[in-house]
């Protein structure tokens, strides 16, 4: 439904039909290009499972060794190789792989997400508004928008697995162009070297289950799963067979064999109760936990079902989050593949709600409600840029705009006059901008200097490091590696403090540890050692640098 003529276009009417332009899709796809990519270097590498990756590829780039992964020295087989390739590719061009790079895969996996909801929305509804409210609702939730900007290959398979996935549901719906299946093939292939064959669960979800539009048979006519799936084999044995030959099986052993069986039977870790995604998804859901919520338990209704036409989504998630749940091995990125299906349906049902309103004065509340919200989003930015000044450049135009959104949803509001439908919409046009301009203010202040801690111990630590000495690290009592990767390029990992190389073995060295360690790493290294540094940890402890 279209706004009346002479409605201003700000705040943006998301369930208004828009006409068809190629100018709409660029500022829809610069819009999430945007929230993917702000502030996307901003932040140090600290946490000791983020900079995994840099680490890997940094020894990818050291060595020349572009087949098999290590990390310190020794084969690295709990991921496929796509992401690494990634991160290495742009980093041998400035020598080093840096945040930005780290985690610029991810960022543009969460574009790569947006726009195939989007694509998805508008294939299952016919309505170019549900897939726009639908690829909003997917990148401005909290699980995918914090793991699209963090260096971890999660979101990129997602996000393969999501596309694959809409090819396959276009195609089955007779609306996709013949080349789709091979084209999803080619991304369920990418998403197999990315983080294994999790991408295929929503996939064959969505073609296994029934869909009173299409029968069956003709779906799988259309769709052709076992052509995409077999061009997704290929892709992945593109890069293990030759990984296979040169490493022996013992590598695909333990890549594809030996961690699913870990997770199956529950001997890995991230081992959780049956009820884990009941209780954590609502949280990382945030904040469209009601909608999403609600629109899944709406769609138990079959008049529901049929009123927002979008066949088995809602079967999708559910049956998805049922597998997932029979598997002892939970962690609540893994579900990350239930949001854009859950999205599309979430659109769908906001959509269908809100042009049921008949009460101008409802939609004119609620879109006053909105504005006042936006208005105090707004305000706490700018305290919090006040609060620490050097921030103020990457919090003042979110909070302007936060504002000037809120005061303008309030000003409509009091005219009056528009259909209630346009109302609401606008309503939810404030809402999106608002939650993407909380976003913008989290990764700019928040997630930017509550990783101070790290930063500092990092640099304390290059600041006593003798130049040209090995340096020894005793990965144990929390301390990884990686935890100190601006500090040190080649660390010597050791389990234990008694591991530690003697002076015979190791003349000159500098050792990295726990406090509790020191004892043990003294008797190692044959007498009693000085101390360089005594740093106490955010996470508890004291790390030590002792010569």
């Amino acid at each position: 439904m279209s706004p009346p003529r002479g409605t201003p276009a700000w705040p943006p009417d998301l369930i208004a039909e828009p006409a068809p332009s190629r100018a709409g899709a660029v500022w829809f796809g610069l819009a999430v290009a945007a929230l993917a990519l702000w502030d996307l270097g901003g932040r140090s590498l600290f946490h000791r499972d983020l900079p995994r990756f840099a680490v890997i590829a940094r020894e990818m780039l050291q060595s020349g060794d572009w087949l098999v992964p290590h990390q310190h020295g020794e084969t690295y087989a709990n991921k496929p190789i796509l992401y690494v390739w990634l991160v290495a590719l742009p980093s041998a061009l400035v020598g080093d792989p840096t945040a930005f790079l780290l985690r610029l895969p991810s960022a543009l996996g969460l574009v790569l997400l947006a726009l195939a909801t989007s694509a998805w929305g508008r294939a299952r509804t016919g309505s170019a508004a549900v897939g726009r409210l639908a690829g909003l609702l997917a990148v401005t939730t909290m699980l995918t928008n914090e793991l699209g900007r963090v260096g971890r290959p999660d979101l990129l398979a997602t996000a393969f697995g999501t596309a694959a996935a809409m090819l396959l549901d276009r195609a089955s719906l007779g609306r996709g162009a013949r080349s789709d299946p091979w084209v999803a093939g080619l991304l369920l292939g990418a998403s197999h070297l990315t983080k294994g064959p999790v991408g295929l669960v929503v996939a064959a979800a969505v073609l296994a289950l029934p869909d009173p539009a299409v029968p069956w048979r003709e779906r799988l006519r259309r769709a052709r799963p076992l052509l995409a799936l077999g061009v997704s084999l290929l892709v992945a044995a593109a890069w293990i067979v030759p990984a296979w030959l040169r490493e022996g099986g013992d590598f695909v052993r333990r890549l594809a064999f030996d961690q699913v069986a870990e997770r199956v039977a529950g001997r890995g870790n991230h081992r959780e109760a049956w009820f884990y995604y009941l209780v954590e998804l609502p949280q990382v859901w945030l904040p469209w936990s009601p909608v999403l919520v609600g629109a899944l338990l709406a769609c138990a209704s079959r008049r529901v079902r049929e009123r927002l036409v979008v066949g088995p989504l809602p079967a999708v998630v559910a049956v998805t989050l049922l597998v997932f749940s029979c598997v002892p091995t939970k962690e609540v990125r893994y579900a990350s593949v239930v949001v854009p299906p859950l999205a599309v349906v979430a659109a769908a049902a906001v959509r269908a709600l809100l042009l049921r309103a008949a009460d101008p004065r409802r939609a004119a509340r609620h879109l006053l409600a909105g504005g006042v919200a936006a208005v105090v989003a707004g305000c706490a930015m700018g305290a919090a840029g006040a609060w620490w000044p050097s921030s103020l450049p990457w919090v003042l135009p979110p909070a302007l705009l936060a504002a000037a959104t809120g005061v303008a949803a309030g000003v409509r509001a009091r005219r009056g006059g528009e259909a209630a439908p346009a109302l609401a919409g606008r309503a939810v046009g404030v809402a999106v901008v608002v939650v993407a301009c909380g976003f913008a203010a989290y990764w700019g202040v928040l997630a930017r200097y509550l990783v101070v801690n790290g930063v500092r111990e990092n640099a304390a630590v290059a600041a006593v490091l003798p130049a040209g000495v090995p340096t020894v690290l005793v990965v144990a009592r929390g301390l990884e590696p990686d935890d100190l990767y601006d500090a040190v390029r080649r660390p010597v990992p050791v389990r234990r403090g008694d591991a530690v190389p003697s002076r015979d073995a190791l003349r000159d060295a500098v050792v990295l540890c726990e406090a509790g360690e020191r004892e043990a790493v003294e008797r190692a290294r044959g007498g009693a050692l000085s101390v360089l540094l005594a740093r106490p940890r955010a996470r508890g402890g004291t790390l030590l640098v002792l010569r």
